[in-house]
């Protein structure tokens, strides 16, 4: 049987999407206007991230938030 690929917290993808930009999390919270610590917290998962933030770093970071339906196994 085909072993299933883990999926990536929003906070691993946006930990290893920041890594990978060459932008600092100070220069990323001045472009949104999320403040360091605050987007240090979501990196760490220590905070729940509303929709209309995660839209915003994802905008600085060239992500795309997407819906998927999950079907029930």
């Amino acid at each position: 049987m085909p072993r299933q690929k883990k999926r990536q917290t929003f906070p691993e993808l946006l930990r290893k999407t920041i890594e990978q930009s060459g932008k600092s999390r100070y220069a990323i919270a001045q472009e949104t206007g999320v403040s360091a610590g605050v987007l240090s917290r979501f990196v760490n998962g220590e905070r729940s991230i509303t929709i209309d933030t995660a839209d915003k770093l994802c905008h600085a970071l060239g992500l795309t938030i997407r819906a998927e339906k999950r079907s029930k196994a």
